[in-house]
């Protein structure tokens, strides 16, 4: 970021985000603000696997101790 005026001659060549980079960053800003306005996308699809989890460690932790 460059805030005032610019006193290097070679930050006057800085562009904004190229074509390249707003495709890329994009769908992040897209899957971002969908997950965060409906996480149950995510966790539907990901809460058995981390109940299995869960209990998988809940049955190994005392025998850890």
């Amino acid at each position: 970021m460059v805030y005032g005026t610019i006193t290097n001659p070679k930050l006057n060549d800085i562009n904004d985000m190229v074509r390249r980079e707003v495709i890329t960053f994009a769908p992040l800003v897209v899957l971002t603000i969908l997950f965060g306005l409906w996480p149950s996308l995510v966790t539907d699809f990901t809460g058995p696997a981390v109940e299995a989890l869960v209990e998988h460690i809940a049955t190994i932790a005392p025998a850890m101790q």
